[in-house]
């Protein structure tokens, strides 16, 4: 039993790291694209170094206020936690959430 919890937290440990590019490789440099969210465009600034996300910024202001509107701090940080798209979005936030992965 110790065996399989062991693998189990091993796997979501290295399922859940965020991953870098082999070698080193990716996009360096400050990209910017949009989604349609649930009631607005949905923007997302990302800077990259060699593939790794190092900054993002969210533009969510035109969402629904208490939903998607105030869901960017939380994406933001799921986003650089996964360094991808791979992140959770936020609940009640759904499309909005949605639109950052699409936009990403």
């Amino acid at each position: 039993m110790a065996l399989v919890s062991a693998l189990c937290v091993g796997l979501a440990i290295y399922v859940t790291a965020p991953k870098a590019p082999a070698g080193g490789e990716g996009p360096t440099g400050t990209y910017t694209a949009s989604a349609e969210g649930f009631q607005s465009d949905v923007t997302v600034t990302a800077t990259f170094d060699k593939g790794v996300i190092t900054d993002v910024v969210l533009d969510v202001s035109g969402e629904t206020a208490g939903f998607g509107a105030d869901a960017g701090d939380t994406l933001v940080e799921n986003i650089k936690a996964t360094n991808g798209v791979d992140f959770d979005g936020k609940s009640g936030a759904t499309i909005t959430s949605e639109a950052v992965k699409t936009a990403m």
